[in-house]
């Protein structure tokens, strides 16, 4: 039988250090190590070893990288038994709870999972093995590593589709507000077509769900018009028909909106404001940008037109031309 490498050079340095072999032997017995082990690392009769200590029940201690012992396993792990676990680090309180490693529900705390929820999932990912195997009985050395492995391949599944989603939602948001979006494009031009010599717009504030919203209702008035040969006085009938959707909701408020019928029910004007920041007339700030839909006689092309107000927080409020 060959002896230990790792026991060798634990040996090996605590000789170099001065330490007497009997202190040696003695603390190699006290971590678990049987006195075969001990005698091929140390090239010594097994005569001279004072007499055996039983393994400490709480030893922990790291051994030229090896981990002895444990609170409740009676069993040794290998360096190799406790890397990286994504497991502890992808589904953190859920593995932990598990595994009986209690400091993982600190997860569940508001607040405190947004200050200390990175540095800790990243702590749970390097120590998590060697938490679980100190917090939880296992029967044996196969058991463990099969229950770490099925909590790997989870937590690497999880942690994968998250991330998915997480770059899906950045290129989602990216391509709806950007530059190179429809709605962007589309206002950029209207008003550059309204604006004179060295007036510029610099950015489109709002969403294509207001003009998706806007152009879908003027069609259902439209509709209903060639029906009933009025206009609705209220679009709350149109709403209760479902024959349109209720207003989107913008930042966390709901879209507003100006419907107004004539008299005689024969036409009306359905007006939806777009936020824009830029120039007008010299002066930065920002300006509200009406569509307004109108009924269209049986020659047009339903069609949006285009006015503008001033944000009424400018002052003075330049016009739009």
């Amino acid at each position: 039988m060959a002896a230990n490498p790792e026991l060798t050079q634990y040996v090996a340095a605590h000789r170099a250090a001065g330490r007497s072999d009997a202190e040696i032997a003695k603390e190699l017995q006290a971590a678990g190590w049987d006195s075969t082990n001990i005698n091929l690392a140390m090239n010594l009769d097994e005569s001279i070893l004072p007499p055996p200590i039983p393994p400490s029940a709480t030893a922990g201690i790291e051994l030229a990288g090896a981990i002895v012992g444990s609170p409740v396993n009676d069993f040794k792990l290998e360096l190799s038994d406790v890397g990286w676990s994504w497991g502890a680090f992808s589904l953190t309180w859920l593995w932990g709870v598990v595994n009986k490693v209690w400091l993982s529900l600190a997860f569940l705390i508001p607040g405190v999972n947004l200050i200390i929820g990175l540095p800790l999932g990243i702590y749970l990912g390097v120590k998590g093995r060697r938490l679980a195997f100190e917090a939880k009985k296992f029967n044996n050395i196969e058991d463990f590593r099969a229950t770490q492995k099925a909590w790997d391949t989870w937590g690497a599944i999880s942690f994968a589709v998250s991330m998915l989603l997480s770059v899906s939602l950045a290129l989602f948001l990216i391509s709806a507000t950007g530059k190179d979006s429809a709605i962007y494009k589309e206002f950029r031009k209207a008003l550059e077509q309204q604006s004179s010599e060295g007036q510029t717009t610099t950015q489109v504030l709002t969403t294509q769900r207001q003009q998706d919203w806007a152009d879908a209702t003027s069609d259902a008035i439209d509709a209903y018009f060639e029906t009933k040969g009025t206009v609705p006085t209220d679009l709350k009938e149109l709403l209760a028909t479902n024959q349109i959707t209720a207003p989107p909701t913008i930042g966390g408020k709901v879209m507003q909106y100006t419907y107004t019928p004539n008299g005689l029910l024969t036409d009306y004007a359905l007006t939806v404001p777009m936020l824009i920041k830029g120039t007008c007339a010299g002066n930065a700030g920002l300006y509200t940008v009406t569509l307004t839909y109108v009924l269209c006689d049986a020659e047009e092309s339903p069609s949006p037109g285009t006015s503008a107000t001033p944000d009424p927080s400018d002052s003075p409020a330049p016009t739009l031309r």
